[in-house]
C-alpha cells in the first residue's frame, strides 16, 4: 500500500512539473515580448495583425519536428563505450612508462613506436568527440532558437488566437526542457572525454620528446665509453642479474604483445588472408599438375619449395612482407615474425638442399633466437652483456670456420659478391665484439644484429623471390591443362620475366630497410630524406616539391601500366575471338580506354602532386605554340586515330594490305598501328599512313578468301571428266564453302596445255594456304590415278663438238 501512494506522489509530482515547465516556457516566451515591446516606441507590446497566426503556427511546428530529429538522435546515443572502456588502459600505459628505466636503443625505440600507436589510436578518439561535440552544439541552437526566434515576438491581437498560440507552444514544453536536460548532460559527458583524451595527448607527446632526447644522447654517445670494461664487470650476482633481466624483459614485452594484438587485429586478420590465399593458389595448382600426370614428375623436379610443402612455402611468403603491413610495429612483432621466417626456410630446404647447409641453417637459427631475445631488454644489464659478448664470439668462430670450408662450393659467377657480404658480416662481428670489450656496448648489439640479422633476411629474400616464381610457373603449365580457361592464354613466361625483376628490386629494398632498421638509422634517414622531398622550392614564380614532382611522375607511370595491362586484355579477348563478328570485338575500344585512362591519370598527378592549374594552362598554350610549328605529323596521326576508333576500317586481329605491306593488325596505338607481317616481322604504320594510303582489309565484313587452282591439262584429254575430277574435289572438302558455289571454268589454249581454272570459297582467310595446298595435292592424285597428264615445256637442244676436221655437229635431246 505505500508502495503505490509513493508511487502516485511521484506520478503526481512529474505531473505538475511537467506544467510548470510547459508554463514557464510560454511565460519565458512572454517576458522576452513583454521586455522588447518595452523597448519600442510608446512601450506599445508587440501586437501584430491576426493573419501572423499561420505563419507562427508553421514556426511551432517547424521547431517541433525539429526537436522530433534532435530525439531521435538522443535517443540513439552517442558511441563512446569504446573510448570510455579502452581510454583507462591507454592512461594506465602512459603512467607505467614513466616508471620504465630505458637504456638501449631498441627499448626507446619500441616505446615510441607503442605510443605513436596509442597516439594514433587518441587522434581518432578525438575527431569522433568532435563531431559529436559539433552535433549536439547544433541541437542546443536549435533548442536555445525556440526562446530566442524573433518570429515570436508579434504576436496575434485577438486574444483567442493568442491563447491558442500559447497552448500549441506549451504542448512544447516537456520535450523542450527534457531534450535540453539531456542534451546538456551529453555535452557534459563528452567534454569530460575531450579533456581526458587531450591530457592524455599532451603526455604522450611531451613523453616522445623525452624519448627523442635519449635516443639523441644515446647516439652521441654510441663511439664513446657509455659502460665499463668489460673485463672490469663483476661477475657477483650473475645469475640473480640474469634472472630479474629476463622477468622484466619478459612483463614489459607481453603487455605490448597483448597491446599489439587487440589493436592490430585487422593487420593480423589481413596476413592470415594472404597466407590462405597463396597457399590455396599453390596447393590447387599443384593437384592439377598431379591430376594430369603426364608431365607432374618434372614440373614438380622444377618447383621443389611450393609443390613439396606449399603451406610452409606460404608461410615464408607471409613472414616476409607480413610485418611491413603493420603500422610502426614494435621489436617483439619483428622478431616473431623473423624468427618464424627462419623457421619456415629451414623446414623447405629440408630434403632439397644439402645436409650441411640445412644443419648450419639451424645453427644460425639458434642464434637468431638468441639475439632476438637480447634485442628485447629494456636495460643494460651486466649479465646481459657478457652473455652477448660470448654470444657474438662463437658466431664469429661458426662463420668463420663455415666460410672456409664452403668457400669452394661457391659458384664462380657469385664469388666476388658473397666473399664481399661476408666480409663485411665479418667486419660487423669483430666491431661488436671490440666494441662490447671496450664498454660501447650500443655499438657492439648494433653491429652484431645487424650482421647477423640481415645475413639471414638476405637468403630468406633469395627463397622469397624462388617461391613466387616457382608459383608462377606452375600456373603456366596449369594454364597448358586447362586451355579453355583464360590463364591457358596469358604469356606466362613474359609475365614471369617481369615479376622476377620485379622481385628482385623489392628484395635488394627489403634488405637495405632491413639492413638500417638494424642499425638504428631508418628513422633517421626517412626523417632526413622526407624533409629534403616536402621543402617547397622556387624557380621563378613557380612553388614545387621533389616528392610533388615523384608522385607526378609515379602516377603517370601507374598509369600507362594499367593501361598497358586493360589493352593486353582487350587484344586477348579478341585474338581469341576471331570468329566472331566484328561488332562483337572490343579491339575499337583500346585506344579510347587507354588514352582516357593517360587523361584521367594526368588530371591525378597533377591534383596529387599540387601543380597549380594555371601553370598547366601555361603549358597546354605553349605545347598549342609547338603543334603549330613541329608536331603537325603527330597531331595528324593522334586525330587519324581518334577517326579510326569511331570509323573502324580496321580493328585487332583484321588482316590488311597497306602499301607494299600485307599482314596482321597486332595493336591500335595513339599515333602508331602495329602489323604483323606473313614473315613474322612486326611493322609500325602511322596512323596517318593508313588513312591516307589504298588500305585493303581483307576481314572488313567477313573473314572469307577466294582461292584459285589454276591447272593445265595435255591436249587430248577428256575434258567432262577433268571438270567432274574438280568439282568431286572441292565438293568433298568441308573447308570450302557451299554458298557461293565453286566455278569450274577453261580458261584458255596454252602453248602445251588447256588451262583450268577452279574457284571457290574458305570461311577462313587464315587458313587459305593451307586448304589451298591440300586441294592441290588432291589434284595431282585424281591426276595419276586416272591416266591424266599434267604437260610440261619440252626444248631441243642442239650440241656441237669440235674434232681434228673441224666442227661436226650433233643432234641431242
Amino acid at each position: 500500500m505505500g508502495k503505490r501512494i509513493l508511487f502516485f506522489l511521484s506520478f503526481l509530482v512529474l505531473a505538475i512539473a511537467q506544467s510548470l515547465y510547459a508554463q514557464s516556457l510560454s511565460q519565458t516566451l512572454q517576458n522576452i515580448i513583454k521586455k522588447d515591446s518595452s523597448k519600442a516606441k510608446g512601450s506599445t507590446q508587440a501586437i501584430a495583425a491576426d493573419t501572423t497566426f499561420n505563419g507562427l503556427i508553421k514556426r511551432v511546428d517547424y521547431y517541433a519536428e525539429k526537436f522530433n530529429g534532435i530525439g531521435t538522435e538522443l535517443s540513439a546515443g552517442f558511441d563512446t563505450l569504446d573510448i570510455s572502456e579502452n581510454l583507462p588502459q591507454i592512461e594506465k600505459r602512459v603512467g607505467d612508462a614513466n616508471s620504465y628505466n630505458l637504456a638501449t636503443f631498441r627499448s626507446l625505440s619500441t616505446l615510441q613506436d607503442y605510443f605513436a600507436t596509442s597516439q594514433k589510436q587518441l587522434d581518432k578518439w578525438a575527431n569522433r568527440l568532435t563531431v559529436y561535440n559539433n552535433s549536439l552544439v547544433e541541437m542546443q541552437e536549435v533548442l536555445c532558437g525556440l526562446t530566442s526566434d524573433s518570429v515570436f515576438k508579434k504576436l496575434p491581437a485577438d486574444s483567442a488566437l493568442r491563447n491558442r498560440f500559447y497552448n500549441r507552444l506549451n504542448e512544447l514544453g516537456g520535450k523542450w526542457h527534457r531534450l535540453d536536460s539531456i542534451s546538456n548532460k551529453a555535452i557534459l559527458k563528452i567534454g569530460i572525454l575531450q579533456n581526458r583524451v587531450s591530457a592524455i595527448q599532451v603526455k604522450i607527446v611531451d613523453f616522445n620528446d623525452q624519448i627523442n632526447n635519449d635516443l639523441k644522447k644515446l647516439k652521441q654517445r654510441a663511439f664513446t665509453k657509455e659502460y665499463d670494461y668489460l673485463w672490469d664487470v663483476s661477475t657477483t650476482g650473475f645469475w640473480n642479474d640474469l634472472k630479474t633481466g629476463i622477468n622484466k624483459t619478459s612483463i614489459i614485452n607481453y603487455k605490448i604483445l597483448s597491446y599489439y594484438f587487440t589493436y592490430s587485429y585487422k593487420v593480423h586478420l589481413i596476413n592470415i588472408a594472404l597466407f590462405l590465399l597463396l597457399y590455396f593458389w599453390l596447393k590447387r595448382n599443384r593437384d592439377t599438375i598431379k591430376k594430369d600426370g603426364e608431365s607432374a614428375d618434372n614440373i614438380f623436379n622444377n618447383t621443389l619449395l611450393t609443390t613439396k610443402k606449399p603451406i610452409i612455402a606460404a608461410l615464408a611468403v607471409t613472414c616476409t612482407i607480413g610485418p611491413f603491413f603493420y603500422y610502426r610495429p614494435p621489436i617483439i612483432i619483428n622478431q616473431i615474425y623473423l624468427v618464424v621466417l627462419m623457421f619456415s626456410v629451414g623446414i623447405l630446404m629440408w630434403g632439397i638442399y644439402e645436409k650441411w647447409l640445412i644443419k648450419n641453417w639451424f645453427i644460425a637459427v639458434l642464434f637468431v633466437v638468441l639475439y632476438s631475445f637480447g634485442n628485447l631488454y629494456f636495460q643494460v644489464f651486466e649479465s646481459e652483456r657478457l652473455m652477448f659478448f660470448l654470444l657474438t664470439v662463437m658466431i664469429f668462430i661458426w662463420a668463420v670456420d663455415f666460410f672456409r670450408k664452403r668457400k669452394s662450393a661457391i659458384p664462380e659467377k657469385y664469388q666476388n659478391t658473397i666473399s664481399n657480404v661476408i666480409y663485411i658480416f665479418f667486419a660487423l662481428l669483430g666491431i661488436s665484439i671490440l666494441g662490447n670489450l671496450f664498454g660501447r656496448y650500443s655499438m657492439a648489439k648494433a653491429a652484431a644484429t645487424t650482421a647477423l640479422f640481415t645475413l639471414v633476411e638476405g637468403i630468406s629474400l633469395i627463397l622469397f623471390v624462388k617461391i613466387i616464381t616457382e608459383g608462377i610457373y606452375l600456373q603456366m603449365e596449369v594454364g597448358k591443362i586447362h586451355i579453355n580457361t583464360i590463364s591457358s592464354y596469358l604469356d606466362f613466361k613474359n609475365l614471369k620475366d617481369r615479376i622476377g625483376k620485379f622481385l628482385k628490386v623489392l628484395a635488394i629494398i627489403l634488405l637495405v630497410v632491413f639492413f638500417t632498421q638494424n642499425l638504428n638509422v631508418f628513422d633517421a634517414i626517412y626523417d632526413s630524406t622526407k624533409s629534403y622531398l616536402t621543402l617547397s622550392r622556387k624557380i621563378g614564380d613557380t612553388t614545387f616539391t621533389f616528392a610533388g614532382f615523384i608522385l607526378f611522375i609515379l602516377i603517370i607511370y601507374l598509369s600507362t601500366v594499367i593501361a598497358k595491362i586493360i589493352s593486353y586484355f582487350f587484344e586477348f579477348a579478341d585474338e581469341h575471338a576471331l570468329k566472331t563478328s566484328r561488332r562483337a570485338k572490343y579491339s575499337s575500344s583500346i585506344l579510347l580506354v587507354r588514352l582516357f585512362i593517360w587523361i584521367i591519370g594526368f588530371l591525378i598527378a597533377i591534383a596529387a602532386s599540387g601543380v597549380p592549374m594555371d601553370r598547366i594552362t601555361i603549358i597546354i598554350g605553349a605545347l598549342g605554340v609547338g603543334i603549330g610549328f613541329g608536331l603537325q605529323n603527330i597531331v595528324n596521326n593522334v586525330v587519324s586515330g581518334l577517326v579510326m576508333v569511331f570509323e573502324k576500317p580496321i580493328q585487332v586481329g583484321d588482316l590488311i594490305e597497306v602499301g607494299n605491306k600485307t599482314g596482321t593488325v597486332r595493336s591500335m596505338g595513339i599515333r602508331a598501328s602495329k602489323i604483323l607481317t606473313l614473315e613474322g616481322s612486326e611493322v609500325i604504320i602511322p596512323n596517318g599512313d593508313l588513312l591516307s594510303q589504298n588500305l585493303i582489309n581483307w576481314t572488313l565484313s567477313n573473314t572469307h578468301k577466294r582461292i584459285s587452282l589454276d591447272v593445265g591439262v595435255s591436249y587430248g584429254s577428256d575434258i567432262e571428266k577433268v571438270k567432274s575430277i574438280f568439282k568431286a574435289i572441292v565438293e568433298e572438302n568441308e573447308d570450302v564453302m557451299k554458298t557461293p558455289e565453286p566455278l569450274i571454268i577453261l580458261d584458255g589454249f596454252g602453248d602445251s596445255a588447256v588451262n583450268f581454272r577452279v574457284l571457290c570459297w574458305v570461311a577462313d582467310i587464315d587458313n587459305w594456304l593451307t586448304i589451298k595446298s591440300i586441294l592441290m595435292s588432291k589434284v595431282f592424285e585424281e591426276f595419276l590415278k586416272n591416266d591424266i597428264s599434267i604437260p610440261f615445256p619440252q626444248r631441243d637442244v642442239n650440241l656441237y663438238m669440235k674434232n681434228d676436221f673441224g666442227f661436226i655437229p650433233k643432234k641431242g635431246d
